[in-house]
């Protein structure tokens, strides 16, 4: 007779987890029914150490496998392909488990995904505990959680004392394969990711968290599905995140830590997670404000309008069953706030699904796209919105800026000018002739720098000219044009408009530079 217990876990932004009883759930403490009294259950907030079986692996996306026909078995009879790297995982989870019966918050699995070397995303796990540990009983345990097309997996046992087994499955969606790249390269040394995304796959991005926590926007090279990217780090710990545009937005294909000029960890040294018994929006607004105030940046306020645009796709994403950014019915963000009535001059958008919000919260924070989210400057008003499941809660956290109000066009134009000569380190002088050409340009609709400059040619101007043309959500994302930084120009004119219709960067700024 068999006892079974499978519990499931999504990595995506964070960890999320389900258990599926055979019967009515066991006792305290007994989380499997076991005949053998487990160990005691962590409570929340209590420290977690993972340490590894194996040694660290030493790349990320290395290919190699251990021969175990008792994986191949089990994979096929699953109808599942075979990822080795999540086989490494797998073991690691199944022992873990083994000791602490408990699913392991989402900073603890990365950890073990990290040290397999796996580069998937969104990946689950799903663990088995069962006295007949063949191939055939455990795919039939687990088939009801892998029905998803084009997933690729791990698989890995421990053995408990009372002779069952702990049977953990790792798996997720390829849509990215990498080549073999060291996980603790050099530093000062050039360091390379190549690899291909999923056909299909929208516009791709790279990530980066210094050492020293900055974001770093990388430069990729793509060629139809293939990729690489070269930059040469700093020692430290840096995070790379790849993030694909795909059918429901931008989300992240994978997340790489290098330790440069350093070791493999073989320890990961964590807290389980410490939710209140009473859950809401009001939580996941104070774990929020609690990540900006320990980066030192201050609140963002809470709007009512943005929390019933985020409860609204916390919903949606319930009911239509996906998880990502372009809802089929709602669009995406910019659309769902528009329609709200809220007029924004920058919208944003994270979302999670998860059984604990501050483990949510957590990964979050750990993804670098939604890491920049929250910690931004930029934002100033966020709505949160909660949808509960049966097996967690949808999250959506909805970051917006009021679309600001140019009143005094000139004194914005000024403005500019006073920040363009502190900038540049010399007074500006402004000519009354392309002052007057530059307002007008900007108060045409779409503006262009070659636009701009027939009119000057039409209006008599002559000598070298250089016109610079920029749409703005906020004045004070203006950039000095090179041009004035080099102190290649005489003579200024710029030109201020803000459109009446729509939302989103509206401020037009026109610039005239002659020499």
């Amino acid at each position: 007779m068999r006892a079974l217990i499978a519990l499931l876990a999504l990595l995506a932004a964070a960890a999320v987890g389900l258990a599926l009883w055979p019967s009515a759930p066991p006792g305290p403490g007994r989380p499997d029914g076991g005949r053998v009294p487990g160990p005691t259950l962590p409570s929340p907030g209590d420290p977690l150490t993972v340490q590894l079986l194996e040694a660290p692996a030493t790349h990320y996306a290395d290919p190699r496998a251990v021969a175990d026909p008792w994986v191949t078995e089990t994979l096929a009879a699953l109808g599942l392909g075979r990822e080795p790297t999540l086989d490494r995982a797998a073991r690691e989870l199944a022992a873990v488990y083994a000791a602490q019966r408990s699913l392991l918050p989402g900073d603890a699995l990365q950890f073990l995904l990290d040290s397999a070397g796996a580069v998937l995303w969104g990946v689950r796990q799903t663990v088995v505990i069962t006295d007949e540990p063949t191939p055939e009983a455990v795919a039939e345990a687990l088939r009801p959680q892998v029905s998803e097309i084009g997933v690729r997996a791990g698989i890995g046992r421990a053995e408990l004392p009372d002779g069952r087994a702990v049977v953990a499955l790792v798996s997720g969606r390829a849509d990215l394969t990498l080549e073999p790249v060291r996980r603790a390269p050099p530093a000062e040394a050039p360091l390379t990711l190549a690899g291909a995304v999923a056909p299909g796959m929208g516009q791709l991005q790279a990530l980066a968290l210094d050492p020293q926590g900055r974001f770093v926007d990388l430069p990729l090279a793509r060629d139809d599905d293939r990729f690489a990217l070269t930059w040469t780090p700093t020692p430290g710990d840096w995070v790379l995140e790849l993030l694909g545009d795909g059918p429901h937005g931008p989300a992240p294909l994978a997340q790489l830590t290098f330790h440069v000029q350093g070791t493999l960890p073989a320890a990961f040294a964590t807290r389980w997670p410490d939710d209140p018994a009473e859950v809401d929006a009001d939580l996941a607004a104070a774990l929020v404000a609690q990540d900006r105030a320990a980066a030192g940046l201050p609140p963002l306020r809470r709007e009512p309008t943005l929390d019933a645009v985020a409860d609204a796709h916390a919903r949606d994403m319930r009911d239509q069953g996906f998880m990502g950014h372009v809802s089929p019915t709602t669009g995406r963000p910019a659309d769902r706030v528009r329609a709200a009535g809220y007029r924004a001059a920058i919208v944003a958008e994270n979302v999670a699904f998860n059984r604990s919000l501050s483990d949510a919260q957590a990964g979050l924070m750990r993804s670098l796209g939604h890491r920049r989210n929250l910690l931004s400057r930029d934002l100033t008003e966020v709505g949160l919105g909660l949808a509960a499941a049966e097996d967690g809660w949808y999250i959506a956290q909805v970051f917006a800026r009021p679309r600001p109000v140019v009143a005094d066009p000139e004194a914005a134009a000024g403005a500019l000018l006073d920040r363009l000569a502190g900038a540049c380190g010399r007074a500006l002088r402004r000519s009354s002739q392309l002052d007057r050409l530059a307002r007008a340009e900007a108060r045409r609709p779409h503006p262009t720098p070659q636009r701009v400059l027939d009119a000057a040619a039409r209006d008599g101007v002559t000598g070298k000219v250089t016109a610079w043309v920029a749409t703005l959500a906020l004045l004070e994302q203006f950039e000095p044009p090179a041009a004035l930084r080099e102190g290649a120009c005489e003579q200024v004119g710029i030109g201020v408009h803000q459109r009446a219709e729509g939302d989103g960067p509206d401020i037009q700024v026109v610039m005239l530079l002659a020499d």
